[in-house]
């Protein structure tokens, strides 16, 4: 089940080695992007510049 719109704007940015993903919604706070990343299973995968439990592989 899906809640919100789709995101008016997608883009990605690759600089320093570090990978932005950002969406951006139209007039709503609540809106759906989806992007597939595929790392290395050794990468420290980072959100908001903390570590998460994800993982490559």
């Amino acid at each position: 089940m899906k809640f919100g719109l789709p995101a008016k704007e997608q883009s990605w940015t690759l600089e320093n080695g570090r990978l932005e993903l950002v969406a951006r919604c139209g007039g709503f706070a609540n809106c759906d992007a989806r992007f597939r990343v595929e790392v290395p299973a050794t990468l420290t995968v980072l959100r908001s510049g903390q570590p998460t439990d994800l993982r490559g592989g």
